[in-house]
């Protein structure tokens, strides 16, 4: 397509506002809880945003692989992608240095605001169950016991995965998972690369980029940082082309049973998400001291801030 029949923004106020929703969904995406495909819900750009993804094909990727860039770029919505692309970077890179710290100075408070977050879209999403007294009931039992047994514990609240700890295929993989993840209001692709233990290594490996950037000194460990960032980009996009198109074949086609499914995975894997330590496989409550109130008061945070996106987004429906 010509430049001209390029969906995208038109004016500089046009764009300067699609950055800003960029900006938006990736502060959401770094945050295990929220979900990028809620906010673009939210701010209007949904349909948009899923037109530009499936304009990424196979042909666009045998031409990038060509090094034949300028016909790839005609081949998708490369003026709304651009612009999009950039306000997510931006936010990346902005706000994953502050995650990396909170993490590791305030590990409980800041996996109780996750869980708030989280509990809160795990609701929203099963509004969408109609009948809870079908097959898709059984499905999402089966699925939130499945993800219980198989995600990790929150033991390991800090960030001290090693990238040497986790291979490339691995990480190549969670790419996939994390950009399907990031299409589907109330599903957050940074908590499925919590649950699949690899979130603080795509952090920490952004972050060492933002140190570059900022400062114009090569960290230590940029070569294997850009490197996990390369292969993770890689499995994004791949899990655009391929795996986005089977997702949006299932909700087409086997709704009920697909929403069922994630909403289970999602309820399952609360327990990686649990402020304190499991202690042979029961939670543990702590005592009721200032810091446990203190991370009861921001999971409540989180869990408002959710339904009130919610809110938002039912107003525009209605609109």
């Amino acid at each position: 397509m010509s430049p001209e029949e390029t969906p995208g923004p038109s004016t500089k106020r046009e764009a300067l506002s699609l950055l800003i929703k960029g900006f938006m969904m990736g502060s959401a995406d770094i945050v295990p809880g929220v979900s990028g495909g809620t906010v673009a819900y939210i701010t209007g750009i949904y349909s948009n945003f899923i037109n530009a993804i499936k304009s990424i094909n196979q042909n666009t990727i045998s031409l990038i692989f060509k090094f034949k860039f300028k016909e790839a770029f005609e081949t998708i919505h490369y003026k709304f992608i651009g612009v999009l692309l950039t306000g997510i970077f931006l936010a990346f890179l902005t706000l994953s240095k502050a995650i990396v710290h909170c993490l590791e100075l305030y590990p409980k408070e800041t996996h109780a605001l996750f869980l708030g977050l989280m509990t809160a879209s795990i609701l929203i999403v099963a509004k969408d169950i109609k009948n809870w007294f079908s097959k898709d009931t059984i499905l999402l039992i089966v699925m939130a016991v499945m993800a219980y047994f198989i995600t990790g514990s929150s033991s390991s609240h800090g960030v001290s995965t090693s990238p040497s700890d986790i291979s490339f295929l691995f990480i190549f993989l969670c790419g996939i998972i994390a950009i399907t993840a990031m299409i589907l209001p109330g599903l957050s692709g940074s908590f499925l690369l919590k649950v699949l233990g690899v979130y603080s290594v795509i952090l920490k490996a952004v972050a060492t980029l933002t140190i570059l950037l900022t400062t114009l000194k090569i960290p230590e460990n940029f070569s294997t940082s850009l490197l996990i960032l390369v292969v993770f980009a890689s499995g994004c996009l791949v899990g655009i082309t391929i795996f986005s198109r089977i997702l949006s074949f299932c909700l087409e086609n086997y709704h009920q049973s697909t929403i069922a499914c994630i909403t289970g995975l999602m309820l399952g894997a609360l327990k990686c998400l649990w402020p304190w330590t499991f202690q042979k496989g029961s939670i543990y409550l702590p005592e009721m001291d200032s810091s446990f109130y203190i991370c009861i008061g921001l999971a409540l945070a989180g869990f408002i801030v959710v339904f009130t996106m919610d809110t938002i987004m039912n107003k525009k429906g209605e609109s």
